[in-house]
C-alpha cells in the first residue's frame, strides 16, 4: 500500500465522551490508485483523547476500513490518524470538537 486517505467522517462535532454519529472511513490505495484489500489499518488518536472501536482492522474487498470514535474529555480539537505499515497515513484533521454541555 502507498496511501491511506480519509473518505468520510471528518468535520463532526459532539459532546465530551460522546460517540460520534458517523464512522470514520478510510481507503487504502496502492501506488497506482487501486484499492488494497486485507491491509491492516490501525486507528490512532493523536489529540483530544478518547477511544476507537476497532483500533485495528483489515481493509475490506474495496480497500476500505472504518472505526467508531468515542471522544475524550479534553475541550478543543480532536485528531485521529489511520495508519498502514509502509503507506502514507490518512489524517482526520480536527474531526471533532468537544462541546461543553
Amino acid at each position: 500500500p502507498a496511501l491511506v486517505e480519509a473518505l468520510s467522517g471528518t468535520g463532526q462535532q459532539s459532546y465530551a465522551t460522546a460517540t460520534l454519529t458517523e464512522p470514520l472511513v478510510v481507503g487504502v490505495l496502492d501506488e497506482f490508485g487501486n484499492s488494497v484489500p486485507d491491509a491492516e489499518v490501525s486507528f490512532v488518536v493523536l489529540e483530544g483523547g478518547g477511544t476507537v472501536t476497532p483500533a485495528a482492522i483489515a481493509s475490506d474487498v474495496d480497500g476500505r476500513a472504518q472505526t467508531i470514535w468515542t471522544l475524550g474529555v479534553v475541550i478543543g480539537t480532536h485528531a485521529l490518524e489511520a495508519r498502514v505499515e509502509g503507506a502514507e497515513s490518512g489524517a482526520f484533521p480536527g474531526p471533532a470538537r468537544r462541546v461543553q454541555r
